[in-house]
């Protein structure tokens, strides 16, 4: 019999990617990484500025912007995942054709890119 190990790290519920987090993605099959709002998005959204600031704030959420800050960096990022999730998208400050531009699949052919969106989004 032969056990396939499969390292899956997850990030969500962070305002920012401390390097810490970054050091211990490298490597990870899959990775689950929350992309929670559109900048412009959450701006212009129905929250009240107390709510937007806490959303933006370091203990936040990540941004689709953060994400792709991430990815994009070739020392932080070294791309052996086969499954990327984006995880904990909000349902009115972002969308999942952004999400997915601003991750960069383009760049990154070699991900499998999945969402995990919430259950309401399916009814």
């Amino acid at each position: 019999m032969v056990e396939k190990i499969v390292e899956r790290d997850d990030v969500t519920d962070l305002g920012y990617m401390p390097e810490l987090v970054k050091v211990h993605l490298h490597g990870a099959d899959c990775l689950v990484l929350e992309s929670n709002r559109d900048l412009d998005m959450l701006k212009v959204g129905p929250y009240p500025w107390t709510v937007q600031q806490r959303t933006l704030s370091s203990t936040g959420h990540l941004s689709n912007h953060a994400i792709s800050e991430h990815l994009s960096d070739a020392d932080g990022f070294d791309a052996p995942a086969r499954c990327f999730i984006l995880a904990h998208l909000s349902e009115e400050n972002n969308n999942s054709d952004l999400a997915r531009l601003s991750a960069g699949v383009p760049r990154i052919p070699s991900l499998r890119l999945n969402f995990w969106l919430p259950r309401r989004a399916f009814q």
